[in-house]
């Protein structure tokens, strides 16, 4: 009879001693280890690697869902960029100087003059065209300057090219409705006396004290003159132009004076009106205006030389005149900056000031300084 093995069953906890126990837990201990720190030193890389193709992924699907397709072909209905306006070239700095009529007598004279000033550091020449005497002293073409031409007339032209070659801005300075010599040649641009139209000149003083008359600054044929002049000017080469006596007669009471038709407008009114058209007429040809006006005027002190104060007129750039004396400058250049507001400013000082002096000019925003 044959005898079948017996089958051994083996069952778990006949080996499940403590020392099998100890060996599967230091396992599993060792197994844990060796994760950990795997995970502690490749998960950085690849979380990094994640995230850019993650990213990428984005952006892609951004670009090609918000990015137009450009095609090769112009589309000619498409709006031109527009072209960016140039940068305007800054003003040079410097003093501005102002040269008499003799130094520009000739062409010759002039290039002298020009060079001498240009060594100095002068970047501006002020040149008179028309004086307050009513004298023009250039060979002007404007029919109304014929009786006011100087007798020894010299080239504006000339003297204005000879300062351009030399490195210097011409500036022209034409003197205004304080004229007394245009009235005579017609009479009706000027300030009459009594009744208007009788052709009776008003003057500023009795004849024995002097007096004289002035052109009538509500009258267009006055406003044409000055325009007329300045326009001439600035076709002749100055770049800038500084008005001068722009403004109603120097004396207390206009009680005998005749403007005739106003249509109402006051004397601000009309000297802004006219401040307006020559600012507008010189910055179509490229040109700058200034006007001048005393240190009192600008700040209210003496309203005789305007008729107004000149804080209320509308230029653009005030040339300010600085008094002879002045105890505090200080004081007079921080008022007649804050009486002058937001304009472009410059000072005309009677002599070259000191340093000091052009410290507190340039504190108190006076950028041009004009000597003479």
């Amino acid at each position: 009879m044959n005898r079948k093995g017996k089958k051994i069953k083996h069952y778990k906890g006949s080996f499940d001693t403590g020392k099998f126990r100890r060996r599967r837990i230091f396992r599993w201990i060792l197994l844990l280890v060796v994760l950990f720190g795997a995970s502690y030193f490749l998960a950085p890389p690849i979380l990094d690697m994640g995230a850019h193709v993650w990213y990428s992924v984005l952006k892609n699907e951004s670009t090609s869902t918000d990015t137009p397709e450009v095609s090769a072909t112009p589309d000619p209905e498409a709006t031109p960029s527009p072209t960016p306006e140039p940068t305007p070239e800054p003003e040079p700095q410097g003093d501005w100087s102002v040269v008499s009529i003799e130094s520009v007598a000739n062409g010759e004279i002039a290039q002298q003059t020009a060079q001498q000033l240009a060594a100095q550091g002068v970047k501006y020449a002020v040149i008179p065209l028309k004086t307050g005497d009513g004298v023009v002293h250039y060979a002007s073409t404007v029919p109304l300057a014929a009786g006011s031409l100087s007798a020894t007339p010299f080239d504006a032209a000339a003297a204005a090219s000879a300062f351009q070659q030399a490195g210097i801005i011409p500036v022209a300075e034409i003197w205004a409705y304080q004229d007394p010599i245009a009235p005579y040649t017609d009479r009706t641009i000027a300030v009459e006396y009594g009744t208007s139209g009788q052709g009776m000149l008003w003057l500023d003083n009795s004849v024995a004290a002097g007096g004289k008359p002035w052109l009538n600054p509500y009258s267009a044929g006055a406003q044409q003159y000055i325009k007329d002049l300045a326009l001439e000017a600035v076709s002749l080469g100055y770049k800038q132009v500084i008005f001068r006596g722009l403004q109603f007669p120097q004396v207390k009471s206009l009680a005998g004076a005749a403007f005739g038709d106003t249509a109402g407008k006051s004397f601000d009114a009309v000297l802004n009106e006219t401040i307006q058209q020559l600012q507008s007429a010189l910055s179509e040809k490229g040109a700058k205006c200034w006007f001048q006006y005393s240190a009192a005027a600008v700040t209210g002190e003496d309203l005789i030389p305007a008729g107004v104060p000149v804080g209320s007129l509308s230029m653009e750039r005030l040339l300010i005149e600085l008094p002879s004396e002045m105890p505090d400058p200080s004081l007079v250049f921080s008022s007649v900056a804050s009486a002058s507001g937001e304009k472009f400013k410059g000072l005309r000082f009677a002599t070259a000031p000191d340093e000091t002096l052009r410290q507190l000019a340039e504190q108190n925003g006076f950028s041009q300084l004009v000597i003479g």
